[in-house]
């Protein structure tokens, strides 16, 4: 006889946990350890157990955007041979009866493509938070920056995030600090990653026109910079309370 059901996943799961990750995103030893020992909490996690083992879990960060508490939820995911059972939408729902318990405002995800859009589309998320990604050329003249703590970084961000913009928790900047590095200009706020002579800036914000100095001060040739704009929506919102507003700015993610 199968049984199944959702819970908030005990340590012991951690195992089971990192073996759907990996399956479901790819990630190796060395992301996973970091966010198991930096970020991971059962009380922000939950689950589907099917006869015991882990069929499905997701994880969220809590975030603050007009001083109401919202979920970002990520790392959603079902094993490969229990897909197409209804499985996540089925998490999503369950996900949602807790978040409304705890007295979240709302829920934030961004997906992964299209399909997965669709999906959360039905769930009730509706397309939020609209970005704008450029690319620049290094200019002559490099900017003058520093690089900073993820305590730092979380600190400055206030002055540099837009009104109405969502801040998330301390170990979130933890875990970024893993994948990116941190700066702060004079006028301006970056998270970026390089490869090579190459910058993705996961996060720019205060003064865009930074841009080209900054690929010079870092030594790069070109770089794609994400930004506050109105080219694409960037996050999907599902309001928990009545009359909860969408954040006007949730560029960051778990790419």
């Amino acid at each position: 006889m199968t049984t199944m059901q959702f819970d908030f996943p005990s340590l012991r799961l951690v195992p089971q946990l990192r073996s759907l990750w990996r399956q479901a995103f790819g990630d190796g030893d060395v992301f996973l350890d970091a966010f198991f020992s930096l970020c991971f909490s059962p009380k922000r996690s939950r689950c589907i157990l099917r006869n015991g083992e882990v069929v499905s879990a997701l994880y969220w960060f809590d975030f603050t955007c007009r001083d109401q508490k919202m979920a970002y939820l990520y790392a959603v995911a079902t094993r490969e041979d229990c897909r197409h059972q209804g499985l996540c939408r089925a998490l999503l729902a369950d996900t949602r009866d807790v978040l409304e318990a705890q007295g979240y405002s709302a829920a934030l995800l961004c997906p992964e493509n299209e399909g997965l859009a669709r999906m959360y589309a039905g769930q009730g998320y509706l397309p939020v938070c609209k970005i704008a990604e450029v690319t620049r050329v290094a200019g002559e003249r490099p900017v003058s920056l520093r690089r900073v703590s993820p305590e730092e970084y979380a600190s400055s961000r206030r002055r540099f995030l837009p009104a109405g913009g969502a801040q998330p928790e301390e170990c979130f900047w933890r875990l970024l600090a893993r994948e990116a590095e941190l700066f702060v200009g004079e006028d301006f706020l970056l998270a970026a990653r390089r490869q090579d002579d190459t910058l993705l800036a996961v996060e720019l914000l205060g003064n865009s026109e930074a841009a080209s100095g900054i690929l010079a001060a870092l030594s790069c040739r070109d770089g794609t910079f994400r930004m506050p704009g109105n080219t694409r929506d960037f996050a999907m919102f599902l309001p928990l309370i009545p009359g909860t507003q969408a954040p006007a700015y949730f560029g960051l993610a778990l790419d």
